[in-house]
């Protein structure tokens, strides 16, 4: 399903069109899996390298955008 670089863009757009932009408004794994298409196993090893990165949080299975992710993602809106 697509480059690296692409099923990461999807996963920081999804999140930033749920507003998932803080720890009250995480999104669970399981959506998340639902929203990208993507299996929860290859969800979590996109999400690790994204936290790797500073751009999400992983927390009791929700996550969320960090303002490093933010910031990126608006910049590539304007």
């Amino acid at each position: 399903m697509g480059s690296f670089e692409s099923r990461v863009m999807m996963i920081l757009n999804v999140l930033f069109s749920l507003s998932a932009v803080n720890k009250d408004k995480a999104v669970s794994l399981t959506s998340l899996s639902k929203f990208t298409g993507l299996l929860k196993d290859e969800l979590k090893q996109l999400l690790e390298e994204l936290s790797s990165l500073g751009y999400v949080i992983t927390e009791n299975e929700r996550v969320y955008l960090t303002r490093r992710a933010i910031f990126k993602l608006s910049s590539v809106f304007c």
